[in-house]
């Protein structure tokens, strides 16, 4: 009789252990990546990779060309994904060129934001911000989604396959900040630039170097520093180096291209500025850059473009409606 039970006992076992089990096919369904070609499989030489020197970098295999993963974490060019073994999955460090994005499966409408022009249609989605959860509500259920470009009034997002733009109003990710503070702009008149740690001190590991003007999502706001997400990287920052916003209704900015004597289809770039009469140059822009337009300063549109927040000539700027009173 306790023999019995004993196998009775194995055979439920190994039914739900086949039930739990996922299989290559889940696997692949829930994938955004896939390798566009056969590529070198990494390990790290240190445990944790600082850069994207490959000298950090053992290689240890290979992944065949097709083959789904998930990113767990990038560094430089380099990224580390998780991806099916045969039986498992296991994971590793590949060259971010080697992949390819295979979107999402998902049949929901497609939100109601730009969609991509001409010119995008021979873009790769960029996994810049994919250590960052983002979500895209349109007032119907929230979906996942990749973001591209943020901005303080409208950021661009890859759903479905598409290039979208959307209001920032609209994208959400796990945070403690206020609504008033979820978003803010590395602000360093004197620098242009402020320091990123590890740790909320002067004595912390530095992460790196952030850019004044770039447009970042703020996590948890501290009494002396504020935990961000630059670009895809986390770390720490004085509250002195940040200039909050709360996210704008979509009526409340308009829209429009940036442009050189009216065109928008030349080679020319445009200079984005920190300030108004300011000389801190924060990026020059080819004409036709799409761009949010918030405020009119004088003879400067406050805007959003690449990711950047700040000023430009207002004879530098097309607009596609006026702007709001």
């Amino acid at each position: 009789m306790k023999r019995l039970l004993m196998l009775l006992t194995t055979f439920c076992l190994l039914l739900m252990t086949t039930a739990l089990a996922e299989t290559e096919a889940e696997w692949n369904a829930k994938c955004e990546w896939k390798t566009g070609t056969g590529t070198t499989l990494y390990a790290v030489t240190q445990g944790t990779a600082t850069s994207s020197d490959l000298s950090d970098f053992v290689p240890v295999g290979t992944l065949p060309a097709n083959t789904y993963v998930g990113i767990l974490e990038r560094s430089g060019n380099m990224r580390n994904v998780r991806y099916w073994n045969g039986s498992g999955t296991s994971s590793g460090w590949v060259d971010s060129a080697a992949l390819v994005w295979v979107g999402s499966n998902s049949s929901k409408p497609k939100p109601s934001g730009s969609r991509a022009t001409a010119s995008d249609l021979s873009r790769k989605p960029d996994d810049t911000w994919n250590s960052l959860t983002v979500t895209y509500s349109d007032g119907d259920e929230a979906q996942t989604v990749s973001l591209q470009t943020l901005g303080v009034a409208m950021s661009e997002i890859y759903m479905d396959g598409e290039f979208l733009r959307v209001p920032t109003a609209s994208l959400s990710w796990e945070t403690e900040a206020d609504d008033d503070q979820r978003i803010a702009v590395i602000y360093a008149p004197s620098t242009g630039k402020c320091t990123m740690r590890e740790e909320a001190s002067k004595k912390g590991k530095i992460i790196m170097t952030c850019k004044a003007g770039r447009v970042v999502t703020v996590l948890r706001v501290g009494d002396v520093y504020t935990r961000i997400v630059y670009d895809g990287v986390e770390g720490l920052v004085l509250n002195s180096c940040l200039k909050f916003y709360e996210t704008p209704d979509e009526d409340a900015f308009t829209t429009g291209l940036l442009s050189a004597k009216g065109k928008t289809n030349t080679t020319a770039t445009v200079s984005v500025y920190q300030l108004t009469k300011s000389r801190r140059r924060l990026d020059k822009i080819r004409v036709g850059a799409y761009l949010a337009v918030m405020d009119k300063v004088g003879e400067w549109y406050e805007v959003d473009v690449n990711g950047w927040h700040g000023f430009v000539k207002d004879a530098n700027v097309t607009l596609d409606a006026p702007l709001p009173d």
